[in-house]
């Protein structure tokens, strides 16, 4: 049995609910069925209700940042929504969460039914490294 995270993002509308309660609430009950389903144990769950957007850090991303920073991480997913969701917060939140998946190993969006490692989720978040992309001049 593998142990995830859930982090539920109050800004998920696609989940129905008309506060970012009813929000929250629809999303557990979604990730406890997928986690029975394919017999994950909810080690933590994490959301961002109650925090507004930028400029704050999501202090639920800081206390994951402290758990995933032991040499013994209790997850090796995080599971949440929507990758749309994700993309849309602010730049220090992104870089947080990027910072935990990369510890954590791979994180699972529900909505989109797919699975990203660190690289590919880097590559989500903030596209291509410059750097790292080969080009020659022309002429």
């Amino acid at each position: 049995m593998r142990d995830v995270f859930c982090y539920y993002k109050k800004s998920v509308t696609s989940v129905g609910g008309s506060s970012p309660v009813e929000r929250i609430a629809i999303q557990d009950k979604i990730f406890a069925h997928y986690c029975i389903s394919k017999k994950l144990r909810i080690v933590k769950k994490f959301s961002d209700l109650g925090y507004l957007g930028p400029p704050f850090r999501r202090e639920e991303l800081m206390q994951m940042r402290k758990l995933v920073e032991k040499p013994t991480c209790p997850a090796d997913l995080l599971v949440t929504y929507s990758v749309l969701d994700v993309r849309n917060d602010i730049e220090r939140n992104k870089n947080l969460l990027l910072e935990n998946v990369k510890r954590i190993g791979n994180i699972y969006f529900y909505k989109q039914n797919f699975t990203l490692d660190y690289e590919h989720f880097r590559f989500v978040l903030k596209g291509p490294e410059t750097d790292s992309v080969p080009f020659q001049k022309e002429g």
